[in-house]
């Protein structure tokens, strides 16, 4: 064996070409970082769908070359997987704006519809003559209502300072799910997003923490989706209970009183925004409840113990819970049975309250149980049973009870103010033509425009309430009301955050938004009149109102259809319910359209049956 001699080390070692192949150096691997390119193409597969918190979304580091995608943490992703609680729907014409909320932030979920086409139907009118209108194309079908937990596949889109997630698919979960779904994302930050290794494609047959998104496992649950037609690109694999097809929606938002504009400040518009009010009121009281808050990335035995203990079904514990249950640590060791009180489902928005008073004090303020048509206003904590009770307090609105709602007394003080100056203005005009008709001078003095005085004001506001409520009863919008009231005395500034657009599009801001304007409004203005004398005390027997909904008209339309129930051939019409309805005077300014709506949603419930041209049945 020969050797070549390194002067370097002054050592004597055997040369590459006479090692033995076991001692041969192995090479070393190298690591190629893929571009940019080939990222942002891996990004468009199904297997980059990246599970992560509502969160996660916002701390996103968008790329700043050319390619639309984004990196969570050392990942990088286009499309992401959510699961949440759904806090507010919004339905257009063309899209349906789902507001989820995982405990850790919240973001509109934006699921674009494909409208049906115009259908020429025409719509039934009464006999007085009015002209035939076409109907418009139907609004889309939310797939959820809000209190609903969903699972949504869709992509990351920035839109102006924000960003949203645009719907590629759909689908019912549960609270299960969410739990099971913040193990995954917090395993997926210890083993993959937070790593400070460079991220490398993996390849098609390696198993990668990104190969078990394409078919995330869901634990049992007491209903099955069903997959929707698929006639769109966004698809839907969810679908309503059978019983019934009608969706809770998030109440319709306007402009908070404080951002309008001078323009707006007029009459109809305080008629408006009261009408808006005791419309939307009722439906902000039903809580949502649902888990615990997983904000802080519980570890995994409060994950274990809260998936033990909301089962999918209230007979029996699916093959999941029971595994979690015994792979937890803290079951390890026989021990007897703990009733845990600490991680029983409670909800994650604060429930709004409206009434502060004692239900059993007064025999009228029962509670009314139905069932016949479950459109409520107040619905109580979900039972355990299939099948669950709701029980409705409806309330009516005195004046006392409006002239102190923070929002409406702000708008009426804004109205009455913007009408002084108008008055004011149209006054200086007329004074100005007057002069330069008789003397050709330009103007003998300028009238500064002052404020009115407090006592003025607040009988000019009052004047004004007074106005739209006599507006709002003569156009058949709300009747007397001889039940309970809502006490004045049950007023809070958190009562109305959901009746008003948020600044930002986001909702998480939308509450404190609210609460701000509220409390300003309240601390002013109500704290004036209050302390100073403006608004005078509740006087007992005070007329009560209430706004016609169909929700409302539901039981008084069945009655009277009831009551018309044909004997021979007779028909039941819109024309004939009214005249039924208006032999109570109580019904005297009660419109076709009001009716109209009530036969559609009683229809929507199975209660009633259209015949055609425009006939109906109720359902025995």
């Amino acid at each position: 064996m020969s050797y070549a001699f390194d002067s370097t080390a002054l050592r004597l070692k055997p040369t590459s070409s006479e090692l033995t192949p076991h001692k041969r150096q192995r090479p070393s691997e190298i690591t190629t970082v893929p571009s940019t390119k080939d990222i942002w193409t891996w990004t468009l597969t199904s297997k980059a769908t990246a599970p992560c918190h509502v969160r996660n979304i916002f701390e996103m580091t968008e790329n700043p070359e050319d390619y639309d995608f984004y990196w969570l943490g050392r990942v990088p992703c286009r499309n992401v997987r959510l699961v949440g609680l759904v806090i507010g729907v919004s339905v257009y014409p063309k899209k349906i704006v789902y507001s989820i909320d995982d405990g850790t932030a919240v973001v509109d979920c934006i699921h674009s519809q494909t409208p049906s086409p115009l259908k020429n139907c025409k719509q039934n009118v009464a006999s007085s003559g009015e002209a035939k209108k076409t109907c418009l194309p139907p609004m889309p079908t939310p797939k959820a209502e809000v209190g609903d937990f969903i699972q949504v596949v869709g992509r990351v889109q920035k839109r102006f300072k924000d960003r949203q997630v645009i719907v590629t698919q759909l689908s019912r979960s549960s609270p299960n799910d969410e739990l099971e779904h913040c193990r995954l994302v917090r395993g997926l930050h210890i083993k993959s997003y937070s790593l400070t290794s460079p991220f490398t494609i993996p390849s098609p047959s390696s198993g990668s923490p990104q190969s078990v998104l394409k078919h995330p496992p869901l634990t049992k649950r007491a209903f099955s989706p069903s997959p929707a037609p698929q006639s769109s690109p966004p698809t839907s694999v969810a679908s309503s209970p059978a019983k019934s097809s009608v969706t809770q929606l998030s109440p319709r938002k306007l402009r908070h009183p404080s951002r309008l504009h001078s323009k707006d400040f007029t009459a109809n518009t305080f008629r408006i925004y009261m009408k808006h009010y005791m419309d939307n009121l009722p439906d902000l009281v039903s809580p949502t409840y649902q888990v615990e808050s997983l904000s802080d990335c519980e570890s995994d035995a409060q994950i274990g113990r809260s998936l033990a203990q909301t089962p999918p079904s209230p007979t029996k514990r699916s093959q999941y819970d029971s595994a979690v249950v015994r792979n937890t640590e803290d079951f390890a060791t026989p021990r007897p049975t703990i009733k845990v009180v600490e991680h029983t489902p409670r909800p994650r928005i604060r429930p709004l309250t409206f009434a502060s008073v004692d239900v059993s004090s007064s025999t009228s303020a029962v509670p009314h149980v139905t069932s016949s048509v479950p459109v409520t206003r107040f619905e109580g904590r979900p039972t355990t049973t299939s099948t669950a009770t709701t029980i409705t307090f409806p309330r009516g609105f005195t004046l006392s009870y409006l002239r102190r709602v923070p929002e409406l007394s702000l708008l009426a003080r804004k109205v009455t103010e913007a009408e002084a100056r108008r008055r004011a203005r149209e006054e200086r005009k007329k004074a100005k033509e007057a002069a330069e008709a008789v003397g050709g001078a330009k103007s003998t003095r300028s009238t500064s425009s002052k404020s009115l005085p407090e006592d003025k004001l607040a009988a000019k506001m009052k004047r004004l309430f007074e106005w739209a409520i006599r507006a709002l009863h003569k156009e058949g919008s709300i009747v007397l009301w001889d039940g309970p009231v809502h006490p004045c005395t049950s007023l809070s500034a958190d009562d109305t955050s959901r009746l008003w657009k948020a600044i930002n599009s986001t909702m998480s801001n939308m509450a404190a938004n609210s609460t701000l304007f509220s409390s300003s409004s309240l601390a002013g203005f109500s704290q004036l009149e209050d302390d100073d004398g403006y608004l005078s005390d509740p006087q007992e027997g005070e007329e009560a109102y209430s706004p016609v909904t169909p929700g409302y008209l539901t039981e008084h339309v069945e009655k009277a259809m009831t009551g018309m129930r044909p004997t021979g051939r007779g028909h039941i019409t819109i024309d004939g319910i009214l005249r039924a309805l208006k032999k109570d005077d109580r019904w005297r300014n009660l419109g076709s359209w009001s009716v109209g709506d009530t036969l559609e949603l009683m229809c929507k419930h199975g209660r009633l049956r259209e015949l055609g041209h425009g006939r109906w049945e109720l359902v025995s």
